[in-house]
């Protein structure tokens, strides 16, 4: 089984990054974003999660 990450309410883009960049070193190969209080697609978002 493959794990899952569920987060929620994440409030600053860069922190999202981080948090997916973080993910994906660590074998998430889901992640799961409830409730965003920000648009998921923002450049600060890609920037941070590369």
């Amino acid at each position: 089984m493959k794990p899952i990450l569920v987060i929620e309410g994440v409030e600053k883009p860069g922190n999202l990054g981080t948090i997916l960049r973080t993910a994906e070193g660590a074998g998430f190969h889901t992640v799961l974003v409830a409730d965003p209080k920000l648009d998921l697609f923002n450049p600060n978002v890609i920037r941070a999660s590369t």
